[in-house]
């Protein structure tokens, strides 16, 4: 199983798994350019520093390029929000649970 945790700061937990930290937007992109089917878990956090996009923009790009055929997740996905922004972490969880209502119906 691939896990990845996205955060500008915090470090995944430590529980013997292997983690492929994100530090930022950009990072995110340039690992889905390189890697076709993205991770069986993701972690993400909200506020990613000083850039203009944040874990609400980079779940809404990732799942536009799930959805164009660029990427794909695995049939066994699955997330979480570690974001301490609370309106974020809502955002962040409304995409998704947005996308998976769309996957369902198709």
């Amino acid at each position: 199983m691939i896990r990845m945790f996205i955060d500008d700061v915090r470090y995944p937990p430590d529980d013997g798994n292997k983690w492929i930290i994100i530090r930022s937007y950009d990072q995110f992109v340039d690992y889905a350019m390189e890697n076709k089917i993205l991770p069986n878990f993701i972690s993400f956090d909200h506020d990613l520093g000083m850039e203009s996009e944040n874990g609400h923009e980079l779940v809404k790009d990732m799942l536009n390029s799930v959805i164009d055929g660029f990427n794909e997740l695995p049939e066994d996905f699955a997330y979480e929000v570690h974001s301490a922004n609370p309106v974020g972490a809502k955002n962040i969880h409304g995409v998704l649970e947005c996308y998976f209502k769309y996957k369902d119906k198709i």
